[in-house]
């Protein structure tokens, strides 16, 4: 290795930090030069030609209807990798959606332009933006869920029903229909009834009267899937007390069955910092040609 940090064998050596201490002894005095060098994966060594190795086991983390997180493992050889280049693309569409993410980072958000009920192809690859060297990318398919309800809440009621009602703002093409269950708050007990697609309200019958109710719409779609329940809380009349919607909004984004348990290594606005360096570095530079084999 020589004294500037430039290996003998190129591209074997990109991650590296090494301290030279050299003495030189000198009459009355004692000189002592201390020389450090470093250099950053991929930043000082001679990368050209390299071929990088692929990331490892991508997997979709959460999927939010139309927002997605997408997680990774680091290639078992960082040498020459600086980068990690994401991109998408939409089913019936050719534009690729591509994103740059530095290497302290394993996972990455997408949340413009994503629709829910929609299948999208998602591409990895370990990059070096200083040599232009791509690894082989791997890839995932998926279909985004639908979106859950909106607008929910209590049109009328009475002692022994309550009417809702609810929209559906998103366009959730998958939607097959509705679960509307509701849980008597003093006794546990759980009762639930399937709504057609389109039918947008149900009219819960049979409750007791000065009591309080929760109620919640789930959004069902076919290959299984469903929104996660948007909830109210509600009382029937013969009180006075009480006679409003709460404020309880339920699990509306987090439905207890996906593998997202809200520690992502990305935390929303943490990987932007706007200086190139990290976070994400532009949408439409690989348009068409993100340097994928």
């Amino acid at each position: 290795m020589g004294v500037h940090g430039r290996p003998r064998s190129p591209g074997k050596h990109c991650y590296e930090q090494m301290a030279i201490v050299k003495s030189v002894k000198m009459w009355p005095y004692c000189c002592v030069m201390l020389i450090v060098l470093f250099a950053g994966p991929g930043l000082a060594a001679d990368c050209t030609g390299y071929v990088l190795e692929q990331i490892h086991s991508l997997v979709l983390g959460y999927d939010g209807g139309s927002w997605f997180v997408l997680r990774w493992q680091t290639p078992t050889d960082m040498t020459c990798t600086n980068r990690y280049c994401v991109c998408w693309t939409k089913l019936g569409e050719t534009k690729e959606h591509c994103f740059h993410i530095t290497t302290g980072y394993l996972s990455y958000m997408a949340d413009a332009n994503i629709e829910p009920c929609t299948n999208y192809t998602v591409k990895v690859s370990a990059i070096n933006t200083n040599y232009h060297l791509y690894s082989h990318n791997v890839s995932i398919q998926f279909r985004t869920r639908p979106k859950d309800v909106t607008y929910l809440k209590v049109q009328s009621k009475s002692d022994t029903s309550l009417n809702i009602v609810w929209n559906n703002t998103y366009t959730n093409k998958c939607t097959t229909n509705y679960n509307v269950s509701w849980i008597n708050l003093n006794t546990g007990q759980v009762k639930y009834s399937i709504n057609s697609a389109n039918k947008l309200y149900h009219n819960i019958t049979g409750l007791k009267a000065c009591t309080l109710y929760e109620y919640d719409v789930d959004t069902l779609a076919d290959l299984g899937q469903h929104s996660g329940v948007t909830g109210r809380v509600s009382k029937t009349d013969g009180d006075s007390e009480y006679d409003g919607d709460s404020e309880y909004e339920g699990d509306s984004e987090y439905d207890g069955d996906s593998e997202y348990d809200g520690d992502s290594e990305y935390d929303g606005d943490s990987e932007y910092d706007g200086d190139g360096d990290s976070g994400y570095e532009g949408d439409s530079e690989y348009d068409g040609d993100s340097g994928y084999e």
